[in-house]
């Protein structure tokens, strides 16, 4: 039997797919292929399987990934900046690489830097909600969902991803007319949430998690 963690997870990936496939028909940029959506999936659930330490797992969706490359590289090699190719394709080599030292840490480094390049790697794509925000607002609702139970360090481990996401991209929010003490709010509502999760003040975590999914919604309306 799923769990009901493991069903809200395949829920979250199935409507984030959906909202990645969806795109702006009036916009300069092209539909994503099929293949992204895929791709987005499988990072997905091989970062679901490493965390519960189930390595082997992982792997195997790793080396699916490997065959949903091969479709999307001759694509993205003719749209894409070779030095954006590039450092996907070697995170992706570096996250498949370490699974085998089992070690939950470094596969967590490794993954934010897999996801960080493969979402700037599809940014020639028109998403109707942009993949970095989907992303952030999947993590913030796990986060939510880990402070239920408690687990601070997959709190910490989703903030780690945001922040990267958000000061990747934050500029494209300014661009849409994101308000500067917005951005500022949702960079120091990160610092704080860090910082209550030291002292494991829930009450505070909670606030700031539901502060930046508050801001996250607005950012998104801007698209």
């Amino acid at each position: 039997m799923i769990n009901s963690s493991a069903k809200h997870r395949a829920i979250r990936i199935i409507t984030l797919c959906l909202s990645i496939f969806l795109f702006e028909t009036a916009s300069a940029k092209e539909t994503p292929p099929e293949e992204v959506v895929e791709m987005f999936s499988i990072l997905s659930t091989v970062e679901e399987h490493f965390e519960k330490k189930e390595y082997d797992e992982a792997q195997k969706h790793m080396l699916h990934g490997k065959e949903t490359l091969k479709k999307i590289l001759p694509i993205l090699e003719k749209k894409s900046r070779q030095s954006d190719l590039n450092n996907f394709k070697e995170s992706y080599i570096k996250l498949y690489e370490n699974i085998k030292y089992y070690d939950t840490d470094l596969l967590q480094k490794s993954y934010i830097e897999l996801n960080e390049h493969f979402i700037k790697l599809i940014d020639i794509y028109e998403f109707k909600v942009p993949p970095f925000l989907s992303r952030i607002d999947s993590y913030l609702k796990e986060s939510l969902e880990a402070l239920e139970k408690e687990d601070y360090q997959n709190i910490t481990n989703e903030l780690d991803e945001i922040a990267v996401l958000f000061n990747d991209f934050s500029n494209k929010l300014a661009e849409k007319g994101a308000a500067a003490k917005e951005l500022e709010a949702f960079t120091s509502s990160i610092a704080t949430a860090n910082t209550m999760i030291v002292s494991k003040n829930n009450v505070a975590i909670k606030k700031e998690l539901e502060e930046l999914r508050q801001l996250t919604d607005k950012f998104i309306k801007l698209f």
